[in-house]
């Protein structure tokens, strides 16, 4: 019976049509069978099998090959002669949903708060910040001097006021002909138009021809006297006085024609300057937090989310299922 069931079983396979597709479990193709992996295969060598399918699957070279159906990974779907037809490919191994969110949320939720914060305590400073300076800057370069200043005008008396006050004293004294300053006598007396003439320049007087001189005149002639020597006189004084006010300016003015030339250039040379910080600081806040939060309300939503609509088709290639009749 079993030989009789195997003679019937290999009768079947030997009369498979050339194009037929059958699932295989074994790690190996079958013989007689290509595996459906899309490879290109010769169109001389699987003549039946070009014959049947032709390009369908892909054309190979264009010449000498053609490509056998590709099942690797994928599972085949029956032709519908418009969508899925011989040789069709498709289909996804994933799929990314689209979201529409129009949900709306209104909070009516209050937080009431309740209660204080306190602080006690205090921060303190203590220590101290000291810098010194060391070194020395350094000078270079001279300033120089031109030119000069003029005062020209004279003060105005201002406001000056003096006051004196005590006597003087003065005492009488006899002066003699020397300590008398240089002087000239004039005579009252001399001749008429007819008797003569007076020359002061040469302090002579000329009487005309015939008229004598009266009591030897000539001798006591108009003449200089006096020797223009010193003298003294006596007598004390006690006088006092003092001065209020001051002077105005009256047209004083300066002409500045000085010019100064600074040369002079300061670099810091080997100053050096250092700072100790000393100070710490001592916290002693306490800060005590009676604060109490309250909430009351709700949150409510509104609307709906919404998704594109998803493939369940599985990638796929289109064969044709035939029956043997």
């Amino acid at each position: 019976m079993a030989q009789f069931y195997q003679s019937i079983k290999g009768a079947a396979a030997l009369g498979t049509p050339v194009g037929t597709i059958i699932p295989f479990s074994a790690a190996s193709t079958p013989a007689g069978f290509l595996l459906c992996d899309g490879a290109a295969v010769s169109r001389t060598t699987y003549a039946a099998l070009f014959a049947v399918v032709s390009t369908t699957y892909g054309a190979g070279d264009g010449s000498t090959t053609f490509n056998v159906p590709d099942l690797a990974g994928k599972v085949p779907i029956g032709r519908d002669g418009s969508t899925y037809n011989e040789g069709a490919t498709g289909g996804s191994a994933s799929a990314t949903p689209t979201l529409t969110d129009n949900i709306a949320v209104t909070d009516n939720i209050a937080v009431n708060k309740s209660g204080t914060a306190a602080k006690s305590g205090s921060a303190s400073l203590s220590g101290t910040v000291s810098a010194s300076i060391t070194g020395n800057p350094t000078k270079t370069g001279t300033a120089s001097k031109s030119g000069s200043a003029a005062l020209s005008g004279a003060p105005s008396a201002g406001n000056l006021a003096v006051s004196v006050t005590g006597n003087v004293g003065i005492g009488n004294t006899t002066i003699s002909t020397s300590t008398m300053p240089s002087h000239r006598h004039t005579l009252n007396a001399y001749p008429s138009g007819n008797e003569g003439s007076v020359s002061p320049s040469s302090n002579n007087i000329n009487y005309r021809s015939g008229v004598a001189e009266p009591n030897n005149l000539q001798a006591n002639k108009i003449q200089n006297t006096g020797g223009g020597g010193a003298h003294n006189h006596s007598g004390s004084h006690n006088l006092s006085g003092s001065m209020t006010g001051a002077p105005g300016t009256g047209n004083l003015a300066v002409s500045d024609n000085i010019t100064v030339s600074d040369n002079i250039a300061v670099t810091a040379g080997n100053l050096a300057t250092s700072l100790t910080n000393n100070q710490a600081v001592s916290d002693n806040i306490t800060v005590t937090d009676n604060i109490a939060v309250s909430k009351s309300g709700t949150v409510s939503k509104s609307g709906n989310v919404t998704s594109g609509s998803i493939s369940t088709v599985q990638p796929y290639t289109a064969v044709r299922y035939a029956i043997k009749f």
